[in-house]
């Protein structure tokens, strides 16, 4: 079963807002098993990140509640780190985006990669066999399977952002 899923999902994978063309085949994910909520995760061996099998079918979209349907995908758990970023940085031989390891001024290597542009993004992504999400993947995933309005539920926090401390404001 857990086979065929993921041939389906070769077209439909995601990573993080827009939608390119992906390259992630099934040799390239590793099936871990059923986290605490019941979804199914899988290793990405491209990039090492853990992926949530988010399945076929209806949810709410928008403000206005509409309903919306998308196939099956997969959608990475955590945003993209410091350290994985880097690790596509010096793969591709490109310049890091601010300076060199730049995951020491920004919370750490695991913390997430912040100050990249759209292309670079895109960059990762592809260079990880995977694509952005579209609008309504990510939507999908964050209103989880309860179809909330909010990650954690119905109501709004206000001043609910949480931003890193740059260490040099230490």
């Amino acid at each position: 079963m857990r086979i065929s899923i993921i041939r389906m999902l070769v077209l439909a994978t995601a990573c993080a807002g827009s939608g390119a063309a992906q390259t992630l085949q099934e040799k390239d994910l590793e099936y871990i098993g059923k986290n605490l909520q019941g979804h199914e995760e899988y290793l990405s061996l491209s990039d090492g990140a853990v992926m949530i099998l988010i399945p076929a079918g209806k949810f709410l979209r928008g403000k206005e509640a509409e309903k919306a349907t998308l196939d099956a995908y997969l959608i990475d758990k955590c945003e993209v780190s410091n350290a994985r970023f880097d690790r596509f940085l010096k793969e591709t031989d490109r310049l890091p985006h601010v300076y060199e390891n730049h995951h020491e001024l920004f919370s750490g290597a695991e913390q997430a990669v912040m100050k990249i542009t759209p292309e670079l993004a895109e960059a990762y992504a592809a260079w990880a066999g995977k694509s952005l999400p579209t609008d309504d993947q990510w939507e999908r995933a964050a209103r989880g399977t309860e179809g909330r309005s909010y990650p954690w539920g119905a109501d709004r926090i206000p001043k609910g952002a949480v931003w890193p401390k740059p260490k040099w404001d230490d």
